[in-house]
């Protein structure tokens, strides 16, 4: 895995008597870990855009004067989705925290640099990525909401 061959190309800056395999291991499972989480929120939000723009698309499409339970049934389940997304990513994100943490924490006893040494580490509380994705989710949560209070306005 590319994880494992990061410990042949990362060297540590100074040997430490206190570097085992197994903390090597953890190092190794920890970066592991924050791929997949990085990965797993892309998906998130593929599939977030994609049921949303359906519930838009059907939205759009739905006659208000003549089908009121069905817009507001959409607009009721666009923003109960919404919402739902929002906590997965937010769970997503408190996984990533996890790892990175960890990460940067292990990397004392290995001599290594590269969690430790980002910006706000080892905290992590500057995250533009992380941020936009949430002001992403609240204004959708919010066109939602908006939509269900104007009704058949939009």
């Amino acid at each position: 895995s590319w994880a494992g061959s990061l410990s042949s190309v990362v060297r540590p800056l100074r040997p430490h008597a206190m570097a085992t395999p197994e903390i090597e291991k953890e190092y190794e499972i920890a970066n592991e870990n924050l791929r997949y989480c990085g990965n797993l929120k892309l998906a998130e939000v593929s599939i977030f855009i994609a049921v949303t723009g359906g519930l838009l698309a059907a939205l759009f499409q739905v006659d208000h004067t003549k089908q009121v339970a069905a817009r507001v049934i959409l607009e009721i389940f666009g923003l109960l989705t919404s919402g739902c997304f929002f906590l997965i990513l937010e769970s997503t994100q408190y996984a990533w925290f996890h790892f990175a943490k960890r990460a940067a924490s292990l990397e004392q006893t290995l001599g290594y640099k590269m969690w430790s040494s980002l910006p706000g580490a080892p905290e992590f509380r500057l995250r533009p990525s992380y941020w936009s994705l949430r002001v992403f989710y609240v204004l959708v949560i919010l066109f939602w909401i908006v939509a269900l209070i104007i009704g058949d306005k939009i």
